[in-house]
């Protein structure tokens, strides 16, 4: 093993602890732990449940989607998932889905086209699905406010 790439993964963690430390350099502890205090702890337990769900469903969805091309196991996509949501972390402007993509392609030996038309895809239903629900959400709020205001029913 060279020296650069055994000095690289102390680097990249020196370069992301000092990131950590600047994003966090005006972080109020005394401010969090009272707006902890205050909140209430069955919801704070609660919202990581549907994100845990939701990441292994996307993985399967997009294995469905990339089963034309070749079949892909869950695991190795949901991985390929996160890398991309750490690199969309660390440089924006899409790189993630991108990257992802080119993992994909290289790892399971398809063409990066193919993989980013079955993202574009995937994009799509989530679009649809949106839409669809949007009305449903509408549903639950009543527009009678003279004032224009929206207020919750």
């Amino acid at each position: 093993m060279s020296d650069v790439r055994r000095w690289l993964p102390w680097v990249g963690g020196l370069l992301g602890l000092l990131a950590l430390a600047w994003v966090l350099r005006s972080f109020d502890v005394n401010r969090f732990r009272s707006i902890l205090a205050r909140a209430d702890l069955r919801w704070l337990v609660l919202v990581p449940l549907p994100i845990l769900i939701e990441q292994p469903v996307r993985a399967w969805k997009w294995r469905q989607l990339l089963y034309p091309l070749r079949p892909i196991g869950v695991l190795c996509l949901f991985g390929t998932i996160m890398a991309g949501y750490l690199l969309a972390a660390l440089i924006p402007l899409g790189f993630g889905t991108i990257a992802r993509s080119w993992l994909v392609a290289r790892s399971e030996e398809l063409k990066v086209a193919g993989v980013l038309a079955s993202v574009a895809l995937d994009r799509l239903t989530d679009g649809i699905v949106v839409a669809c629900l949007v009305p449903l959400a509408l549903l639950s709020v009543v527009f009678d406010d003279p004032t224009g205001g929206i207020r919750k029913s």
